[in-house]
Formats: C-alpha cells, sequence, structure tokens
C-alpha cells in the first residue's frame, strides 16, 4: 500500500469535509444555560468563592423587575432566589466592597447595600440626593467608595463623592468634569483613572477624550492626558503591568464608530495614551472582563462595520493579549447581546458567565433568557482551544491544548481580577451591560489586526473555518509525535 504523507491527509480530510458539510457547526466555545428569568439591564457581583449575584433589569416585556435579586452557583448550575430589595435597581454603577457587600448606587437616589452572608438589605441614606445612572462606583484601598458622574434624565452629574462605608456618611464631594457613560478603573497604586464618557455640547450629548484621576491619599481629582479618540459606552481593563486597556464605545462618526482609535492603553507611570491593536469588530456598549493570564475577553454589545448603516447586536467574543499586542476571535455567543452582563468565576471550574441581555436596542427587543459559560482552565492537552486559558496547561498552539514551552505562554490557573467597564470588582449595567471579577478593589460602570489569529464567523463559513483549525490540530499533533519519535 502507498505511504500518504500526514500532511496530504489532512489537506485532503479538510477538503472533503468542507466541500460537503459547509454548514457544520463551529467547535463550540460557550455553554448555554438557561436563567430563571429574563434579564437585560441588570446588575452582577462576583463573589470570593466563586458564585455570582445578580440583581434588578428589566423582563421580557422591558418590564420593571428592578427589585429581583439571584445567586447563581456554578458547581450545580442552580439559581437561588433572594430577599428582593426595597428599592428598584436598573442600569446603575454597583461595586463589591471591601467586607464582600454590594453597594447598588440608585439612578434616582435610592441606593442600597445588599449582605449575601444574611441575604438582607441596608438602605444608604447619604446619597438619597445623588442622581447616578450611567456611572461609576469604585471601591477604594481603605473600603471607601468613589461614585463619579453620571446622569438623571437630562441631567449630568458634576461632582464625584466619597462614601464612607463605616458610617454610611459622604467623606467628600469635589467638582469633577461632566461625565456619563465614562469608566472608572482601580490603578495598581489605589488611583483610580475615569475616562471619556459623554457630555452636553449644545443640544447634543457627544463622546469625550478627557480624563481625571482620583487619588484617595491626598483626595483630590487631577485632569491627565486626553485620549486620542472620543468615545463612551466603552470598556476599560487593569493588565498585569498596571497599564490601562481602552477598548470600543460609541464614538463620534454617524454610525457611533471610533475608526482607528478603536483601542488605546493608558501608562500611568508616563501619562501617555499609545494606540493598541484594534479588535477585529467594533464594540460598543460591550462588556469585559481580565482572564487569569492577564488577557481581556469583551463580548457582545453593538458593532458597526463602518458603511454609517449604524451599530447592531452582536454575538462576537475577541481576547486581547497585552503581552503580543494580538486578538483573537472566539467562536460566538449564542446569540447577540447587548444590555448584559460578564463575570468571572473564580475558585473549581472557574470560567466566565455572560448573562442576559436583549437582541435589539434599549427596549426595542425582549430581554434574553440563557447565559453562555466560557470554562477556563479544563481542556487537556489535545483538545481544541482558541486561547490558552481554556487549557490545564496553560498554552494553546495551532488550536490545540498542548504543554507551554519554558517561558512560554501561562494562564491556565484561576483567581483573575475581574475588570469591567470601568474597574475591578462588580459591574453594574447601564449604557450597555457591564464587567465583573472576583479581583482586587472593585469598580463599575454602568453602561469593563493582521495578529495572525483566527477569526470566527457564522453559518457555513464558521463550520469550514473550523474544519481548517481541527486540520492545523491534527497536522500539530503530527508534528509533535514525528519529533518525539
Amino acid at each position: 500500500m502507498r505511504n500518504i504523507h500526514p500532511r496530504a491527509l489532512v489537506l485532503s480530510f479538510t477538503w472533503s469535509l468542507a466541500a460537503s458539510a459547509l454548514a457544520a457547526p463551529a467547535l463550540a466555545a460557550w455553554e448555554t444555560l438557561q436563567l430563571p428569568t429574563l434579564h437585560a439591564h441588570h446588575m452582577a457581583a462576583a463573589l470570593p468563592d466563586g458564585e455570582a449575584l445578580f440583581f434588578g433589569g428589566l423582563d421580557a416585556n422591558g418590564s420593571d423587575i428592578g427589585t429581583q435579586a439571584t445567586r447563581f452557583t456554578p458547581s450545580t448550575q442552580a439559581w437561588t432566589s433572594l430577599a428582593p430589595s426595597a428599592a428598584v435597581h436598573w442600569d446603575e454603577p454597583s461595586t463589591v466592597l471591601a467586607d464582600g457587600r454590594v453597594l447598588l448606587v440608585g439612578a434616582y437616589g435610592e441606593s442600597e447595600i445588599y449582605d449575601p452572608a444574611t441575604d438582607t438589605w441596608t438602605p444608604v441614606p447619604a446619597l438619597m440626593a445623588e442622581f447616578r445612572g450611567n456611572g461609576t462606583a469604585t471601591t477604594l484601598p481603605d473600603g471607601d467608595v468613589l461614585i463619579a458622574g453620571g446622569s438623571a434624565d437630562f441631567d449630568m452629574s458634576t461632582t464625584a463623592i466619597r462614601l464612607d462605608l463605616e458610617t454610611l456618611t459622604l467623606v467628600s464631594t469635589l467638582p469633577a468634569a461632566t461625565r456619563a457613560g465614562h469608566t472608572a478603573t482601580s490603578l495598581n497604586d489605589g488611583r483610580v483613572l475615569i475616562a471619556g464618557g459623554r457630555r452636553w455640547e449644545g443640544d447634543n450629548q457627544a463622546p469625550q477624550t478627557d480624563a481625571e484621576i482620583y487619588d484617595p491619599a491626598a483626595g483630590t481629582l487631577t485632569p491627565v492626558a486626553a485620549m486620542h479618540g472620543a468615545r463612551e459606552r466603552h470598556n476599560a481593563a487593569r493588565l498585569p503591568d498596571g497599564r490601562v486597556l481602552v477598548v470600543g464605545g460609541v464614538g463620534p462618526n454617524a454610525d457611533g464608530s471610533i475608526t482607528e482609535e478603536e483601542a488605546e492603553i493608558y501608562d500611568p507611570a508616563t501619562d501617555t495614551w499609545t494606540l493598541a491593536a484594534a479588535p477585529h469588530v467594533s464594540f460598543q456598549a460591550a462588556v469585559s472582563t481580565v482572564l487569569p493570564s492577564g488577557r481581556v475577553l469583551i463580548a457582545g454589545g453593538e458593532g458597526s462595520d463602518g458603511s454609517g448603516a449604524g451599530a447592531a447586536p452582536q454575538a462576537s467574543a475577541e481576547v486581547y493579549d497585552p503581552a503580543t499586542d494580538t486578538w483573537t476571535s472566539l467562536p460566538p455567543m449564542s446569540s447577540p447581546r447587548v444590555y448584559h452582563t460578564a463575570t468571572y468565576l473564580a475558585g473549581a471550574g472557574h470560567g466566565v458567565l455572560i448573562t442576559g441581555g436583549e437582541e435589539a436596542s434599549f427596549n426595542g427587543g425582549a430581554a434574553i433568557g440563557t447565559a453562555d459559560f466560557l470554562a477556563l482552565g479544563v481542556a487537556p492537552n489535545g483538545e481544541a482551544c482558541a486561547i490558552g486559558d481554556e487549557c490545564v496547561s496553560g498554552a494553546c498552539e495551532d488550536g490545540v491544548c498542548v504543554t507551554p514551552d519554558p517561558g512560554g505562554e501561562g494562564g491556565g490557573g484561576s483567581g483573575a481580577g475581574g475588570n469591567g467597564a470601568g474597574g475591578e470588582g462588580a459591574g453594574g449595567g447601564g449604557e450597555g451591560g457591564n464587567a465583573t471579577g472576583a479581583g482586587d478593589g472593585g469598580g463599575t460602570s454602568d453602561d469593563d489586526e493582521g495578529c495572525g489569529c483566527t477569526a470566527v464567523g457564522t453559518g457555513a463559513g464558521a463550520g469550514a473555518g473550523w474544519l481548517g483549525v481541527a486540520a492545523v490540530a491534527l497536522l500539530g499533533l503530527w508534528r509533535r509525535r514525528r519529533a518525539v519519535g
């Protein structure tokens, strides 16, 4: 019998399957779970034990379910109803406090603190005069909370306030740049970077480039270098080296796109912004979280192709690697999502949970009754992968989990610091969703090319594309066995 080279076998296998099964589904990176209640415009918080809390929002008919609270247990995939809040909550900033409780900052002054240990709610009278929808809340190193910007109807806040959690009183109120739909990100030294957002310019609200840093030790708010691109409803994530990635958002173009300034990185050591590689698609009002490896996952929201046709909800998800300044496309989620949440779940069986949302713009479609879960650190060597975080080994090469080379990529472990459209910890819904994590601090926002990466499509194209990934995987295994033999 004539010997056939393994590479020829792989190519033959790929082309024959692609020709006969173009509609084959893409390899599934996401596990789809059913929610007990349809949810959009809600808030989420990750707990240190790997469980997650979900608060408020709107249901399938756009009706208020803002007093509901639910706990998710990953080990059993169980959803447990909790004590309802006294006030209605949706599209609000929130943050996980130093003691594990969760603060929800009411858009119209009805702020409350939830205690997961006792399943009880406590009102915060000191915030009754505040209107902070589309604002941010960030837990500071001493346990206080910085609440910046926000809006209610046509009014926007012009202050940043500091709340003492022990006494539930305001420590200070500082004048701040008027903004809503911005991000607030905790820096390594305890300061907070506040960036972008929108403010009134004449009769219109316009995205902004300016940024400020709050210093909790000095109690000051100082303007810093402006971003390259004006944006609001964007995502921000603190990278392992202390820099901050800002990506996506609604920009000044007619269709809301930002074009070449899609992603940029702030260095607090030099007070400079540097353009980063752009993701394969635009992300407006998306959600994001930092993975154990320090990579950043961003998912959903609305995307624009730059044609001027406007943005539409999308199921896209990508991962940014700061070590290589590249983006990797993941398989699409089960549904387009906007006004959703992303929560990093720590501990055994850790991963990222993308929950609820809508398939259309604000109140334009029914809330979604599903969640998509991306398992991390569980795929053994030889299984398909898109990023190293999926693998037990922490390394993904040629679409397959492998044993990493010494000094090579890692990151399959648990314990990421979650980072959403505005800082670590819980994210508060607002204009497009939020992101949460079980990392240090706790900040929120309400709204978290040419890289040689594999872009994942949908439908027939996706099936053929992933067959190609499988072919490369088989070839990679043959190469390794040949090297060993």
